[in-house]
């Protein structure tokens, strides 16, 4: 009886050291769907869902890069445009159009903790990643915030001018009108403020700023801006 206690209890240990890795420690969990950093390939094609409170947005594109905070997907668009040839223009009643291809390539940048994995296509053939990407998409950049506002999703553009771990900021150029009563004429009564005003327009810079932990997604297409909009003469006023 007590050699069979003693063979059953070799046994029980035996079968714990096969289940164990050979650092000895257990094996690590990950959460399902989101696959750790060692097994994003590159130049694959993956299909990820986007989760923020009740909005789901589904996003695909090549891997590109990812850290802690995001993953990224490469997109390449393709458009195309009718472009009047320079010599027909000159000759009146006739402009001989061609058609002009190019190619964008927009960052889908992904807030990795809200990120989950359906599914991974291998490439036929991987086309290199070019561009230098950051850790985070970088300032100056014209990107659009896809980010959920009132239970719905909702997408913001502009040029990003801000981005820490609460919040993003965006500014862009927006045209604004100013309806003025021209002098006199539009304090007569009842007929002055219809029929004796003047309307102005300007630019104006406009600033949109989005809780980081409601983003899904931003696209970024990587056309940097060197100078900061300034406000207009018209504005300060």
């Amino acid at each position: 009886m007590r050699f069979s206690r003693t063979v059953g209890t070799l046994a029980v240990i035996a079968s714990l050291v096969v289940a164990l890795p050979a650092s000895g420690q257990p094996p690590a969990q990950t959460v399902p769907g989101n696959p750790p950093v060692r097994e994003l390939i590159v130049g694959d094609w993956y299909t990820i869902d986007v989760q923020v409170g009740p909005v789901q947005e589904r996003l695909e594109g090549d891997f590109a890069k990812d850290n802690d905070r995001w993953i990224v997907l490469r997109h390449i668009s393709e458009s195309r445009n009718d472009v009047v040839v320079p010599l027909s223009s000159k000759v009146p009643f006739v402009k001989i159009k061609k058609a002009v291809s190019a190619q964008q390539t927009e960052y889908l940048w992904i807030p990795r903790p809200s990120a989950r994995i359906i599914s991974h296509t291998a490439a036929a053939k991987r086309v290199p990643i070019e561009d230098v990407l950051p850790e985070a998409p970088a300032a100056g950049t014209s990107c659009r915030v896809m980010e959920v506002r009132d239970q719905k999703s909702a997408t913001s553009s502009g040029r990003l001018v801000e981005l820490t771990n609460e919040k993003v900021a965006l500014e862009s150029q927006r045209r604004a009108y100013v309806k003025r009563s021209i002098p006199y004429l539009g304090e007569l009564p009842l007929v002055g403020r219809t029929f004796f005003t003047s309307t102005k327009s300007y630019d104006q810079i406009v600033r949109d700023e989005s809780r980081l932990n409601d983003v899904l997604c931003i696209r970024y297409f990587g056309d940097r801006e060197a100078e900061t909009p300034t406000v207009t003469p018209a504005e300060k006023r």
